[in-house]
């Protein structure tokens, strides 16, 4: 699955995308919505609210984390991403079941967008933090979010249920064309 935020209209509240949900912490923002962005800020889901927006101040972020929950776990989680050289880095951190933490990728200088690849199976969170303590000092961007969302356990047992059916029925066939 992949969510394209470019794909938005710039100023649109996204608290939901397909497979996802989103919202801001960490500072003193008075919302909790991130905002596609706007100017210099190329249309992607960006490290703003809707008090950024309303204010026309694209370049200073009200919080200074944005998380994005999965709606069931997720493997080969991809972005593109670009801090617009934010010289204090974006931590990344990411969570499996249980809130368990599962790594921290740091990415430094970023100027451009650039694709960013995690390997851990099961992801539940990521955590974009602007590494500001607090503040509202930078901004970032992600232009696209794929991912595989982990099938549930009652979607195995149906698939392997469905297999059996489809032997038996196959079998019964084999047994009566024998006959």
């Amino acid at each position: 699955m992949t969510v394209d935020f470019s794909t938005y209209a710039p100023g649109t509240l996204l608290a939901n995308a397909p497979g996802i949900s989103l919202s801001l912490s960490g500072g003193p923002g008075g919302g909790t919505t991130p905002v596609i962005g706007y100017g210099f800020l190329d249309s992607v889901l960006s490290l703003n609210n809707s008090e950024n927006w309303v204010l026309g101040t694209d370049g200073c972020p009200t919080d200074s984390i944005l998380a994005i929950d999965f709606t069931s776990a997720a493997n080969m989680v991809d972005f593109t991403f670009n801090n617009y050289g934010n010289g204090n880095g974006t931590n990344v951190r990411v969570y499996g079941a249980g809130a368990v933490l599962l790594n921290t990728v740091a990415i430094d200088f970023v100027n451009g967008f650039a694709p960013v690849a995690l390997a851990e199976a099961g992801i539940t969170r990521l955590e974009f933090d602007n590494n500001s303590g607090g503040g509202f000092n930078w901004i970032f961007g992600i232009g696209e979010l794929s991912f595989n969302p982990v099938p549930e356990p009652a979607t195995w047992a149906m698939l392997i249920a469905g297999f059996g059916i489809v032997g038996v029925a196959a079998r019964r066939r084999r047994l009566a064309a024998i006959n």
